[in-house]
């Protein structure tokens, strides 16, 4: 990071996020946030520091649901994000809004230098002599206390506050990473699926009409969110919560503020209940077109011009990203059509004609790329939910990008993302076989390199140019048989209907 500083934020969903403790040394260096003073933690190797800050006021979850978050005043850089089921573990935490900051030991003792453990994303950006790149992973709120929306709920509450928290947590970079030798100015944020999907969110905030967002740079592989476009369907969604909620209080909860008095025990049963209980293929929550901070779709928005032009970006996705959300139940044309009608509730039923005869018809002889009801399935899903989705941002930019696309076998939604976190393990596992190295370094390299320079091509020495995608709409075939020049497969009329968003 010195003169070429930048920062990297990894947006990832998963699961409800609790925070645990962190052993701490006396010995390391310290940060003034301001109103309170941090500790690093340090890896041995390679030689980083960990520096965790809050963002956030301590408030419970069950008082904050779905409240705007507001902020500590604190400055910080990078956080770790951990996982547990229900329920709370012991020594863990509701007030759980934190960064974490990890910066290369040489950066953070520079006089003021210009899965997701980013080990091996530190070392792959020192190779070239660097000091290499800081990394800031955030939490945020996920599942019912982030992503309800709907006009009963927000009469009291406020829609894709996981949004506003992620755009907050950025802010608060933005305004405090120099205190890490960061650059404000130099900011790359960096999402894989869902996280992805909420970078195109941002970048196409309040229609764009609200200034730039406080990044300059987003890498964004295989992104991907569940369309929640139509008052009706937020609202079943909530009534659904609410039902849910009533049956594990045993108590009728008709209203948001009955909600948000529940316990955070209750309230993350609820949350797991209701998205158990997701068709297959859909997760229930997710951002939503509110009105404010997401007033279309992303890729209408794109589609007219409404977000940020000035964004310099990246993109990736899988050869077979639907796959993993396929029923293996849908064997035949009853099935398609009522998984259809399951996935895009709001669609009519020419609209869903449309799709099952015109876009993905029954022929099974390749010529659509698939030749079963399965692989016809997941092609749907993959194109509806993912890869569509780094068509809109290719177009938007005026194919002035850089795309990849990942084919290693078996090329499914989020294999790529071991090889973006690959830390040297030759026995790292990636769906049962062992990591490709050479697509692991070259992966690295490209990310690493994009994030400090502008282009995946960094000095030049990369071992294969990675053109950009341009009007022919080439990407960068990122397989076991080298590093082909492709065009991209997404380049086809089926994306330039589904960016339309004419299912609502």
């Amino acid at each position: 990071m010195k003169s070429v500083l930048v920062l990297s934020i990894i947006l990832s969903f998963t699961r409800v996020v609790t925070c645990s403790p962190t052993l701490r040394s006396t010995s390391l260096p310290t940060v003034d946030l301001g109103y309170s003073v941090h500790q690093a933690t340090i890896n041995a190797s390679p030689a980083w520091l960990d520096v965790s800050g809050k963002v956030l006021s301590g408030v419970p979850l069950a008082n904050i649901l779905n409240d705007s978050s507001t902020t500590t005043n604190g400055s910080g850089n990078l956080a770790n994000l951990s996982l547990a089921d229900l329920p709370l573990a012991p020594g863990t935490s509701e007030d759980c809004l934190f960064l974490d900051v990890f910066v290369p030991e040489a950066v953070f003792n520079a006089p003021h230098a210009e899965d997701g453990n980013p080990a091996g994303l530190i070392a792959r950006s020192q190779v070239d002599g660097s000091s290499g790149i800081i990394f800031v992973s955030i939490n945020y709120r996920l599942g019912l206390f982030g992503w309800v929306s709907g006009p009963t709920f927000q009469e009291d509450g406020i829609a894709n506050a996981g949004l506003y928290d992620q755009r907050l947590a950025i802010e608060w970079v933005k305004k405090n990473i120099e205190k890490f030798s960061g650059s404000p100015q130099k900011i790359t944020v960096m999402g894989e699926s869902a996280g992805g999907g909420s970078i195109m969110h941002h970048i196409t905030s309040y229609g764009g009409v609200k200034g730039p967002v406080p990044f300059q740079q987003a890498i964004i592989q295989s992104p991907a969110f569940i369309p929640v476009a139509s008052n009706l369907q937020q609202e079943n969604i909530f009534q659904s919560v609410l039902e849910v909620a009533s049956l594990v209080t045993n108590k009728l909860i008709t209203t948001t503020n009955q909600l948000r008095d529940l316990s955070t025990i209750e309230l993350q049963a609820v949350n797991t209940i209701a998205i158990y209980l997701a068709e297959n293929g859909t997760f229930t929550l997710g951002p939503a077109v509110d009105g404010h901070y997401v007033p279309a779709m992303p890729g209408v928005l794109l589609l007219h011009g409404q977000f940020d032009k000035n964004v310099n970006v990246m993109v990736g996705h899988n050869v077979d990203e639907g796959l993993t959300f396929t029923s293996p139940f849908i064997t035949n044309q009853s099935s398609y059509t009522t998984f259809l009608s399951t996935v895009l509730p709001d669609a009519s039923p020419k609209t869903i004609e449309y799709l099952d005869t015109v876009l993905y018809p029954p022929i099974f002889n390749s010529s659509y790329n698939y030749t079963t009801q399965l692989e016809r399935t997941s092609l749907t899903i993959s194109e509806m939910r993912f890869s569509c989705n780094t068509r809109f941002l290719d177009f938007a930019y005026q194919n002035d990008i850089y795309s990849y696309y990942f084919t290693v076998p078996n090329g499914v939604h989020s294999e790529d993302v071991p090889y973006t976190f690959f830390n040297g393990d030759t026995n790292t596992l990636d769906d049962f076989r062992p990591i490709n190295v050479t697509v692991a370094h070259a992966l690295q390299e490209f990310i690493t390199s994009f994030t400090k320079t502008g282009t995946p091509n960094g000095d030049g020495k990369q071992t294969s140019l990675f053109p950009m995608y341009g009007d022919d709409s080439e990407v960068i075939d990122l397989g076991v048989d080298g590093f082909i020049i492709q065009t991209d497969p997404v380049a086809n009329s089926r994306c330039d209907w589904w960016q339309k968003a004419l299912y609502y």
